[in-house]
C-alpha cells in the first residue's frame, strides 16, 4: 500500500522519474514498518504468552494439586491459541 502511495506522490510532483522514485521510497518504507512492528509484536506476544501461563501455573499449584481439569483447561488454550513444538 505504502508502494502505491509513493509511487503515486511521485507521480503528482515528479512524472514519471517520480513515480519510480516514490515507488522505490514506499515500498522501502513499507519493509522497514513491517520489519519493526512485527518484530515488535512478536516480542510482546511472547511476554504475554510467558506471563499468562506462568500466572496458570502458580495458580493450578496453589492448592498442591494440579487436576486433569487445569491440564485440559491449559491444552485447550495451547490449541486455540495453535502454539506447536517448543512454544507449547
Amino acid at each position: 500500500m505504502l508502494t502505491f502511495i509513493g509511487a503515486l506522490l511521485g507521480a503528482t510532483f515528479g512524472g514519471f522519474s517520480g513515480l519510480i522514485i516514490g515507488g522505490l521510497i514506499g515500498y522501502g518504507a513499507n519493509f522497514a514498518l513491517r520489519r519493526f512492528v512485527v518484530g515488535s509484536l512478536q516480542v510482546t506476544q511472547s511476554q504475554l504468552l510467558d506471563s499468562t501461563f506462568s500466572i496458570m501455573g502458580a495458580l493450578c499449584k496453589a492448592d498442591t494439586v494440579v487436576s486433569r481439569e487445569e491440564i485440559n483447561a491449559v491444552e485447550q488454550m495451547f490449541n486455540m491459541l495453535r502454539l506447536q513444538g517448543e512454544s507449547r
